[in-house]
């Protein structure tokens, strides 16, 4: 009898972006694959896999902090004494401040922490990981980035650096290893919410005229972004469909990024005209 094949999702438990970690450790075990959800979420994560057995899939939750080399190890280990392989690396987890300054007002500690959050923890991983991938004749992994690397975002230099590099360590993984049978690709999309979200904006006018206008003029496609729709992308990039994919970044934001957007304003003032 085949092994299950077995998936490892960092931020698995989906408690920020929409839910897109839960969704896409959902849909993977949706697809055959014994899901460990890594996260440093404990209740979160239990619900995330009580979920997913629940359902029929198979999945496990291990704490893991992927921004300790020691954690990252102990939870690979774990991992590996349940299942006895990795096949996907799906590197979801990061973090940005809600508010941060002017980046002259950026202290060093705060730019390291994004760089640590959304960029070294990633290589840290994939250090440990790369090599049980390189057992499978077949193997991918899949970085989840962010638009945020595409564009300048007034208040955001960390965390676009950081997602910026994180295209670019893509990049390089699959140069390294796709002739050794691991395909590397980044997903990157844009603004994503849940319903909890929508829920909060509706309650704040100013937040909500202001996410209103950006549905009118900025995206191409009705709406913003979903958990569920980042993990559909995810379920692309792993599976075979892609197999002929390494090395790219799948843009995914409702054409948010592909057009100039200021450009639908004057559309509107003509039309009002």
């Amino acid at each position: 009898m085949m092994e299950q094949k077995t998936a490892i999702v960092t931020g698995g438990a989906g408690a920020s972006a929409g839910g897109s970690g839960r969704y896409i450790s959902q849909r993977l075990a949706e697809m055959g694959y014994f899901v460990a959800v890594w996260d440093v979420q404990d209740e979160a994560g239990r619900k995330a896999v009580h979920k997913i057995n629940e359902e029929g899939g198979c999945a496990a939750f291990f704490h893991c902090d992927v921004c300790d080399e020691g954690q990252v190890q102990q939870a690979l280990a774990q991992t590996c004494a349940q299942t006895g392989r990795v096949d996907v690396l799906v590197n979801n987890a990061f973090w940005h401040a809600d508010v941060q300054p002017p980046l002259h007002e950026v202290t060093v500690e705060d730019w390291d922490r994004h760089m640590e959050l959304n960029l070294r923890c990633h290589f840290l991983v994939c250090k440990y990981v790369i090599p049980l991938l390189l057992n499978q004749p077949e193997s991918v992994i899949l970085n989840i980035g962010s638009t945020g690397a595409r564009r300048g975002e007034d208040g955001y230099a960390a965390y676009s650096a950081a997602k910026a590099g994180l295209e670019s360590l893509t990049r390089s993984i699959a140069a390294q290893y796709g002739r050794s049978g691991i395909r590397c690709n980044c997903l990157v999309p844009g603004l994503v919410l849940d319903q909890d979200m929508y829920a909060a904006l509706a309650q704040v006018p100013a937040a909500k005229a202001a996410f209103d206008r950006i549905d009118r003029h900025t995206l191409l496609a009705r709406g913003h972004g979903t958990g569920a729709e980042v993990a559909d992308a995810a379920a692309f990039l792993v599976s075979d469909a892609s197999r002929w994919m390494t090395g790219e970044c799948l843009v995914l934001d409702g054409g948010a990024i592909s057009h100039n957007a200021p450009w639908a304003d004057n559309r509107a003032a003509q039309n009002e005209t």
